[in-house]
């Protein structure tokens, strides 16, 4: 039985390697500091990871919501496209 069940909370617009930042779209749901989640392309393969840092529009913020543009730090290359979902603990029943 899964620990976790993914949301899918938005895509990747951008990926910039000099900062290891990953720019994405948040369409549906909302990201807060703390979640882990998970990103998945064909080519990058999964990567999961707990969120250090959320901006919007340059500032800190602790929540995205849904249709902004946030950056977050990222441990690996990931790609424009790739799928982000947010990990959520499964009800133990």
């Amino acid at each position: 039985q899964a620990k976790y069940k993914k949301v899918y909370v938005g895509k990747v617009l951008n990926f910039f390697s000099k900062l290891n930042v990953a720019e994405i779209k948040m369409e549906t749901k909302e990201l807060s500091v703390k979640d882990l989640v998970m990103i998945i392309g064909s080519t990058t393969g999964v990567e999961e990871f707990i969120v250090d840092e959320i901006r919007v529009d340059r500032k800190q913020v602790n929540t995205t919501k849904k249709g902004d543009i946030c950056s977050i730090p990222v441990p690996a290359i990931v790609r424009r496209g790739d799928k982000v979902y947010k990990l959520i603990e499964a009800d133990i029943l």
